[in-house]
């Protein structure tokens, strides 16, 4: 799934969770050891160690 920032929101206290808010306005808390891929301007800027190899396999693009 791919989110953009405006739809998120980091509390400067919580290291280890961010909050979404999907397309129908329901909250979401998503660890971060969930993010795999960072994309910034549509170009990849950060993955996960390993992330490539489920990248490939999951069949998404």
């Amino acid at each position: 799934m791919k989110v953009t920032l405006n739809t998120t929101y980091f509390d400067k206290y919580d290291r280890f969770n961010f909050e979404l808010t999907d397309d129908t306005g329901e909250h979401h808390s998503i660890p971060l050891h969930r993010i795999s891929l960072v994309y910034r301007n549509g170009e990849l800027t950060w993955q996960r160690k390993d992330a490539n190899s489920w990248y490939k396999t999951s069949g998404t693009k």
